[in-house]
């Protein structure tokens, strides 16, 4: 439990860190459209997990899967260079998050609902979702700025 605590400690405080240099790089009026944007598509992929009556363990399978099949096409853009399946594999993430969003809040749904959850479970998973979250601020950052830019990153 305490080494639970303070890996989620230690990645959100570096995660801070990090994601304060985001000033110098971005506009604060772009960062707060991200954020807003984020909160209100995080929530509704998060209030469908927990409203569902339909089992999203399919859905929790088919991500993963097609998360590795990303991760394994990013390593071979990496050979490749194109910019345009950099743009395929950085829409297919944010997709691929927001479908992991509703599968872990179901799952959590599912956990709290039988009563079996350790304390280092739930920090476990909040970590999880945090990361979610994370992820899909950074891309629609990524996304916003390239809009504002005429496409180029």
């Amino acid at each position: 439990f305490p080494v639970t605590i303070i890996t989620f400690f230690l990645y959100a405080g570096s995660t801070g860190v990090v994601l304060s240099t985001l000033g110098l790089i971005y506009d604060v009026q772009t960062i707060f459209i991200a954020f807003g944007i984020s909160a209100f598509v995080f929530g509704a992929f998060a209030a469908y997990g927990a409203t569902t009556k339909t089992s999203l363990l399919g859905l929790g399978q088919f991500a993963f899967i097609a998360m590795l099949g990303l991760i394994l096409l990013s390593f071979i853009n990496l050979l490749i260079g194109s910019a345009s399946m950099d743009w395929f594999i950085s829409f297919g993430v944010f997709g691929v998050v927001l479908l992991i969003v509703a599968y872990q809040v179901w799952f959590v749904k599912q956990i709290a609902a039988s009563g079996d959850i350790t304390n280092g479970e739930a920090m476990y998973l909040a970590f999880s979702l945090y990361i979610s979250f994370i992820n899909i601020f950074l891309r629609i950052l990524r996304f916003l700025a390239a809009s504002r830019s005429g496409g180029r990153r």
